[in-house]
């Protein structure tokens, strides 16, 4: 079946989204969170929107510290709701409904100046009887923010986002983003962990990173989009191994890009 041609939407992302670590994530899961936040900006809603009827100011909730007994009264973010319906998110329905609820299993990872968070991306997710194609679904405030204050963010094209089949190429296509709005000449991955980490993967060897993540990912941005990349290994250079030093990482490096569409 032929993919619906997707409006050339932008959406401008929060930096901190993008550096965050996104835990258990699948691509349609992602494509959802990043039509969701390019809708509400072509929209036109803002913080002030929703500050002036104080939809995200922060509810009292009591904590019991365990330790000592003591209840105390603290400020916790509270849920956002929103309703879409499964067809504009050019996806097949039953991928849009089964990757809707399980974000009730996902969880992003940030960091702030104070604290950092762990925080499911959709808690609560539930089907109209009457129309199964409207779906309610409710967002923490808190996370709610990184979609319309926006500080620091890179823009993308939501049209190309949704062209991609792996969520590794996705994961690149951030970054690559996020670098070129930057104007930063490169960016690394030093450390098998730091690569698991910021794509959500548990390889053991960096050898592997750059066969299942790296390749396929140049490969279909190469194809697809009008942003891809180059790198090249970093090796450790103060080790006293003889021969060839082990490798510790890769370098990237943004390149323009002529989609080349492949004939099979």
């Amino acid at each position: 079946m032929a993919r619906k041609k997707t409006r050339a939407l932008t959406v401008k992302v929060e930096n901190n989204l993008i550096e965050a670590e996104w835990k258990f994530f699948t691509l349609n899961q992602k494509k959802i969170f990043w039509y969701i936040s390019a809708r509400m900006q072509e929209l036109g809603y803002t913080l002030d929107s929703f500050r002036a009827k104080e939809v995200l100011m922060p509810e009292k909730t009591q904590v019991l510290d365990l330790e000592t007994g003591e209840l105390t009264e603290e400020e916790t973010s509270k849920c956002f709701t929103m309703k879409l319906d499964t067809r504009k998110l050019f996806l097949d329905k039953r991928d849009a409904l089964e990757a809707l609820y399980k974000l009730q299993e996902t969880r992003l990872i940030y960091k702030d100046e104070k604290k950092t968070v762990s925080v499911s991306a959709i808690p609560q997710v539930s089907q109209d009887n009457s129309n199964p194609h409207l779906i309610t679904i409710s967002m923490y405030a808190e996370l709610f923010r990184f979609l319309l204050e926006l500080q620091k963010y890179t823009t993308m094209q939501l049209n190309k986002i949704m062209d991609l089949n792996s969520k590794y190429s996705l994961r690149m296509y951030e970054k690559l983003n996020q670098v070129k709005n930057q104007n930063w000449p490169e960016f690394k991955l030093i450390r098998i962990d730091e690569a698991n980490r910021f794509f959500d993967t548990k390889y053991k060897r960096l050898k592997d990173i750059e066969r299942y993540i790296l390749k396929p990912a140049k490969k279909e941005l190469d194809e697809k989009s009008y942003i891809s990349f180059e790198y090249l290994p970093i090796y450790d250079t103060n080790s006293k191994k003889k021969g060839r030093k082990p490798l510790i990482g890769y370098k990237f490096f943004v390149t323009k890009n002529t989609p080349q569409p492949t004939l099979f």
